[in-house]
């Protein structure tokens, strides 16, 4: 996996002590991740392993204790009540909770970080505990599967407060209107810029590496991140729409109307290509023919009665009610002609053979109607995605492919469950002939294949066989081991080879530092990290500018909500600055998350150099040019006064490259010419 550690060592500055429960796959990628940030971190495991899946765990480990992590002389002895967090990752969920019953009697303050699936359970638990928060890693980590199979198209999409959050790669392509757009105009209210790079070689340190100033060309990728708004704003009322529109609106809802009518219209005509259903037209046909004909008659030579009672004595008989209206029991007072009594007798025999075609067809309508709602979808012939192991895991990446809109073919490794997922094409693997299902599944037309079993083995299998297939789709590969996963990864470069303990582990990290994860993606060769924080008094973030956070941290601040107004301020702008109480929502790698952590700030290496104005008589721009100097750059106003007071003269304030070049468009805008230079090292 890539990293941008080079930019700043890591050196312990504080004592805290994290203790992690559980030391499978996810516990170790924990240690391995914990000690990044340079705490100590200590652990307890049923077992005594022989061999790592991560092989420096043993060795980074301040203290290993094998025993129960539920039991209370287990806890005592590693000193529970001296950890600021402890992490529970085994993978039995009732151990979890259990022996964080115990931590948190011991130990009031510490952050629990359970790892649970229990949705309704770890609700309650979260405000019974208090600072506790439960994860499930493969709920963590199938959206960044699902997103996967998307390439480098779509890597991120997730829904946060009112809006969907979408992060967009595109590739530049001749006559496409984004080519010699200047990446700096990218950036709106609605959209951010996160990364920019020609060809397939993402920049080292991806946020921030790219210049606003630089046309996008043919072949180019441009990364970034919109926020789409709602249909309706909580926070007010829409404007009533002009007459144009609203009539413009109208003729558009009554074209529809009218669409809508005559398709009902057309389902309602006689479909006389099915043979019952002409015979059903013939038997309601004929009904209808007898009852006007038996009505007509029973008035005119029947018994005395009015028409109306005709016509419900016809529509007796002709429902099988012979017997009560003409059998004897039933009297007339006045007597009725042999061939009536007769045409009665008809009506009846008539009419049962009728009605019971109809009940037949009825019958048939609901058989059909079901058959057809449980009936699952044909193999999809090209453009699917094909996921191959529908266990729990395999279940949640298909719900986050349908939510996606993709068409999934899915294909069981056993055979199907009842409770397998009913609306998409399912077909069982056959070991034998697993060449012959996959052709089955039209891999050789599919746009992506992921295989996601919870054998990895089977995993590689299934896919060097699809991949002779179809070598074009794109493939998703579940593995567990990080050997194993790196040497997947560099035998197959175009693959997308992915460990659901190694992302959920970064999650659960952050989750230990008190953040809050809503969601995780990759992109390129990092985990990205969608990280909430809330701004307390003294904390690494409190006081500084977005410009400052973004550049300093390398993280990308796209959703700010402020605590005294409760506004929610999407792409905010970079002059923006953070007070107790606010919430900031970022898209961070760990080692982003990191030095906010340890407050390891990135040295300011550019300063801000302003020439002159272009007319001297202009004081209004004198004033507003040091404006947009003290709000961008942080410094007092009375810094910026001095030096647009002195010109030519330097910024004794330091800033960041991209804030600069903020700094020196805002003043050019106002008729001061100024230039950004690097400080000499």
């Amino acid at each position: 996996m890539a990293s941008d550690i080079s930019d700043s060592p890591l050196l312990q500055t504080r004592s805290d002590q994290f203790l992690v429960c559980g030391l499978g796959s996810l516990g170790q990628h924990c240690v391995a991740n914990l000690k990044k940030f340079g705490v100590g971190v200590s652990a307890i495991d049923l077992l005594s392993y022989g061999i790592w899946e991560i092989e420096s765990v043993p060795e980074i480990l301040d203290r290993l204790l094998v025993g129960d992590c539920r039991h209370p002389t287990v806890l005592n002895e590693i000193e529970v009540w001296k950890y600021r967090a402890i992490l529970f990752v085994t993978s039995d969920d009732r151990i979890n909770i259990e022996a964080a019953f115990e931590a948190r009697l011991r130990n009031p303050s510490a952050r629990l970080v359970v790892r649970s699936g229990k949705t309704n359970l770890n609700t309650l638990l979260q405000s019974e505990l208090g600072n506790f928060t439960a994860l499930e890693p493969g709920e963590l980590s199938a959206s960044a599967f699902a997103l996967a199979a998307f390439g480098d198209e779509m890597p991120a999409s997730f829904q946060l407060e009112d809006r969907l959050a979408r992060v967009i790669a595109h590739r530049a392509t001749p006559g496409d209107a984004l080519v010699n757009t200047k990446l700096g105009k990218l950036n709106s209210g609605w959209r951010r810029v996160l990364t920019h790079y020609r060809g397939d070689h993402a920049p080292e340190h991806l946020f921030f590496e790219w210049n606003p100033e630089d046309d996008i060309r043919d072949g180019d990728i441009a990364v970034w991140i919109e926020a789409l708004s709602p249909k309706r704003q909580s926070n007010g009322s829409s404007s009533p729409l002009p007459l144009s529109q609203f009539l413009k609106g109208f003729r558009h809802t009554a074209r529809l109307l009218r669409r809508t009518f005559r398709q009902w219209l057309h389902h309602l005509r006689p479909p006389f290509r099915d043979q019952l259903q002409r015979l059903v037209l013939l038997c309601g046909g004929a009904l209808l023919g007898f009852l006007m004909v038996g009505g007509v008659l029973f008035y005119m030579f029947g018994p005395q009665m009015n028409l109306t009672d005709a016509f419900f004595a016809a529509a007796c008989l002709l429902i099988g009610g012979y017997p009560d209206l003409l059998g004897g029991e039933f009297q007339f007072q006045l007597s009725m002609p042999w061939w009536l009594r007769l045409f009665g007798l008809t009506l009846a025999v008539v009419g049962t053979l009728f009605v019971g075609a109809l009940y037949a067809l009825m019958t048939q309508s609901l058989i059909t109607a079901r058959l057809r709602f449980f009936k699952r979808p044909a193999v999809s012939r090209h453009g699917h995605v094909v996921v191959i192991g529908l266990e729990m895991f395999g279940k949640r990446v298909v719900g986050r492919l349908q939510g996606l809109c993709e068409k999934v073919v899915g294909i069981e490794i056993h055979e199907a469950s009842p409770d397998s997922i009913e609306t998409i094409a399912l077909l069982t693997l056959n070991k034998n002939h697993i060449a012959e299902t996959l052709q089955q599944a039209n891999v050789h037309t599919a746009k992506s294949v992921m295989t996601v079993t919870n054998d990895e083995m089977e995993n590689l299998e299934i896919t060097l066989m699809a991949l002779r297939m179809n070598p074009a789709a794109r493939f998703v590969v579940r593995t567990y081991n990080p050997r194993f996963s790196d040497n997947l990864a560099r035998l197959f470069p175009n693959a997308q080879v992915l460990c659901v303990s190694a992302l959920a582990a970064e999650a659960f990290v952050a989750a230990a530092f008190g953040e809050r994860v809503p969601q995780l993606f990759r992109l390129k060769d990092h985990t990205i990290i969608v990280t909430e924080y809330k701004i307390e008094s003294g904390d690494s973030l409190d006081g500084l500018l977005l410009s400052e956070v973004a550049y300093g941290f390398r993280v990308v601040p796209f959703l700010h909500i402020n605590r005294v107004h409760g506004t929610q301020d999407w792409m905010p702008s970079d002059d923006n600055r953070l007070a107790p109480g606010d919430r900031l929502f970022v898209l961070a790698t760990m080692n982003g998350l990191r030095r906010i952590e340890l407050g390891r700030i990135l040295e300011r290496r550019y300063i801000v150099h302003v020439v002159k104005q272009r007319h001297t008589l202009m004081t209004q721009a004198n004033f507003e040019g040091a404006n947009v100097i003290a709000r961008i750059s942080g410094c007092d106003l009375g810094t910026a006064q001095a030096l647009m007071a002195n010109l030519p003269g330097d910024l004794p304030h330091p800033v960041y490259y991209q804030q600069g070049l903020t700094i020196v468009e805002k003043l050019h805008r106002n008729m001061i010419e100024a230039r950004l230079v690097k400080i000499a090292s």
